[in-house]
């Protein structure tokens, strides 16, 4: 008998810093997108945000992700998954909230 194959997983890492304005339609972009054969994980890093991007994350729902938080900005990279090891994707993107960045797609 065929062992059957679990897909894939990718996980999405946004790292975020005093993006009150970007921070919820980059979310809606991303869990929005089809992702034939993969599933998403979202982990959204909120990196010592000080305008109402706390606030804004804590209304948000990501069915199968996390929203971890820093208590001081770390600097660039303090969303990396290196600092965060519970992303389980076989493959990991960095999409950036100002979304005139674009990132597989998204």
């Amino acid at each position: 008998m065929a062992k059957s194959r679990r897909p894939l997983t990718l996980s999405i890492i946004v790292p975020v810093f005093n993006e009150e304005k970007t921070v919820i339609a980059l979310l809606k972009k991303v869990q929005s997108v089809k992702l034939l054969g993969l599933k998403k994980q979202i982990i959204v890093v909120n990196d010592g945000s000080n305008d109402k991007t706390i606030d804004l994350l804590g209304k948000v729902k990501i069915p199968g992700g996390m929203i971890l938080h820093h208590e001081v900005n770390r600097g660039k990279g303090g969303g990396h998954p290196d600092r965060h090891p519970p992303h389980n994707g076989g493959f990991c993107d960095y999409p950036g909230c100002r979304l005139g960045i674009r990132s597989f797609g998204l």
